[in-house]
């Protein structure tokens, strides 16, 4: 996929997070109830990571894989895939994106209209 060259992001997955009310990609914000909230660089991968993909699960091998590479051991990546995500759902809360677990399978995000209203499926095919 072609990638923007100002910031390396797919073209278009950056023009769809251009088009996101509540995302600033290049500041790594996420507007939560009203208010911005500045994502960590390793938040804002998984964000990415799981937005790409929303609807669908994203499986731990492929969070792995992406995320930490450098992680030899599988099990010591998947315990900190855990814990992030468990951190991004807290910085999440009151958003319209929801991490849903599917055990032993892997994440997937949930983007809702607005916080509350759930929509199931990925925008984009």
């Amino acid at each position: 996929m072609p990638l923007c060259d100002r910031c390396g992001e797919e073209i278009a997955l950056a023009n769809d997070l251009d088009q996101a009310r509540d995302i600033d990609r290049r500041r790594h914000i996420i507007i939560v109830a009203g208010k911005p909230r500045r994502l960590t660089p390793t938040f804002w991968r998984l964000f990415i990571l799981l937005y790409r993909h929303r609807g669908d699960v994203v499986d731990n091998e492929q969070l792995h894989t992406e995320l930490y590479p450098d992680y030899a051991e599988q099990h010591m990546a998947i315990h900190a895939i855990r814990e992030n995500v468990r951190r991004l759902r807290k910085a999440l809360a009151r958003s319209r994106y929801e991490i849903v677990n599917h055990p032993t399978l892997g994440y997937e995000l949930i983007v809702a209209d607005s916080p509350g209203s759930v929509i199931r499926g990925n925008s984009t095919g």
